[in-house]
């Protein structure tokens, strides 16, 4: 099982996604299919669903990094809204 976090903004930008597997460690064959150039992020999860410590991990390390690279054009600054949709269930 593997859970994919993605991210397209309204102008059609996609940021690199990230890949969350189902254990506790994964193989690096597991993703031998992603370029190098993708700059994908991988992690691991009990259930291979997302949670809290993995969202923030993602937050920090893809959508923050290749989100702010994006955020200013010329002199103005740009506002970002990040709306995250979950079928978490409580």
């Amino acid at each position: 099982m593997v859970t994919v976090i993605e991210t397209v903004s309204a102008d059609g930008r996609v940021l690199p996604p990230m890949f969350i597997y189902k254990g506790s460690a994964y193989s690096m064959g597991w993703h031998a299919a992603v370029q190098k150039e993708e700059k994908a992020t991988f992690a691991w999860s009990p259930t291979g669903w997302t949670d809290r410590e993995l969202g923030l991990q993602w937050v920090e390390q893809n959508f923050n990094r290749y989100s702010r690279s994006n955020m200013y054009a010329s002199s103005f600054q740009i506002m970002t809204i990040l709306l995250i949709a979950s079928n978490l269930q409580t």
